[in-house]
This record gives C-alpha cells, structure tokens and sequence, in this order.
C-alpha cells in the first residue's frame, strides 16, 4: 500500500509543480524498495532525494529519513552504517524539535543492535523500552504496539514468554478497530504463539 501512496505522491507533485511532494513520495520508496530486497536502490534513490533537498534547502522529515536509510543499510549487512545512521536521526530529531519520530527511531535502533549483534541483550532492551515510554508520553499508541512488538519478539527468543505476553495483551486489547493492519495482525500472531 504505501509504493501506492508513494506513487501516487509523486505524480501529485510533479502535476502540480509541487517539487516537495516529490520528494517526500521518494524518500517513502525506500521502505518499499528495501521489502523487496532492493536495498542498495532505496539507498540510492534517497541519496538522490536528499540532494535535490539540499538545495531546495527543504529539511523537513530528515530523521525519518534517515531512519529509512538506516533499515536499508541494515538490510545489506552494514550495521555500523545503521546505526551511525539511526544515530545521526536520534540526534537531529532533537535539534529540530521532530521528536514525534524519537519511538520509531528508538525502535529502529533496537532491531538494528539485536540483527547486527552489536550490543548485548540489556542495551537492546532498554531502546525498546525508551520507544515505549516516549511513545505513551506521545499518546502513540500504535508506535507504542511497534516497539513492544519489537521487545516481545525479542524476549520471545530468549525465553520471557510470560513477560512478554503480560507486555503486549494489554496494549492490543486497548484498540478497538483497525485489526486488518499488519501491526494489529502480527501483535495477534504473538500472542497466539505466546499462548503455546
């Protein structure tokens, strides 16, 4: 759905001279390109983007940009690109005050430490918890079902179901609509796995 939406940016933008919309339906492709195992082009594709952002000098969104290339550059095997990436997002999204994206970054970082075996078991689990914690002080809460998805599955290999499931039962019995997306569709898989 969202190359869709990306797409769909795209032509808007460029129909009505909007060069910002492009740019935005670019930067959204990446996550479609990198699911597809197009990692490398996602990469390229943004480069691209953020130079044309450059010099319209339009800087809006960067740290969720920059976590985009962060989960690309994770996805071709370059951890410490990630993460210098996930870091430079964490870092810029204080300067600019875009701290709507600090739970998704946080959660970002915690799947790049737990894939690419960077840290140890405690410092992965506290950025899973930090994205929680930001995310409830936001009232997010489908970032806060993100990163407890993330922590769950990560516990979950390491054998604290009970934890786990008393984690996020909670937190997915408090919505009440939207159970045909995938966030909603995977928390309901891991409890079932849970149960077992």
């Amino acid at each position: 759905m969202l190359d869709r939406y990306a797409e769909q940016l795209v032509a808007h933008g460029r129909e009505h001279e909007q060069p910002q919309w492009v740019l935005w339906g670019n930067y959204l492709q990446g996550p479609v390109l990198t699911a597809a195992g197009q990692a490398s082009e996602a990469i390229t594709r943004i480069d691209q983007a953020l130079q044309t952002a450059e010099r319209m000098q339009n800087r809006a969104f960067r740290p969720m940009v920059y976590g985009i290339l962060a989960e690309a550059k994770l996805a071709l095997g370059d951890g410490d690109g990630a993460i210098q990436r996930i870091d430079d997002a964490l870092s810029l999204a204080e300067q600019t005050l875009e701290r709507w994206m600090i739970p998704e970054l946080l959660r970002i970082k915690g799947n790049i430490l737990l894939s690419a075996g960077i840290q140890g078991i405690a410092v992965i689990e506290e950025c899973f918890q930090s994205s929680i914690e930001s995310a409830k002080r936001q009232g997010s809460r489908m970032f806060e079902l993100r990163s407890s998805i993330s922590l769950v599955r990560c516990w979950h290999e390491i054998r604290k179901t009970a934890q786990a499931r008393k984690l996020i039962e909670p937190i997915y019995n408090g919505f009440t609509e939207g159970f045909d997306t995938l966030e909603l569709k995977e928390a309901k898989t891991l409890l079932d796995e849970l149960a077992q």
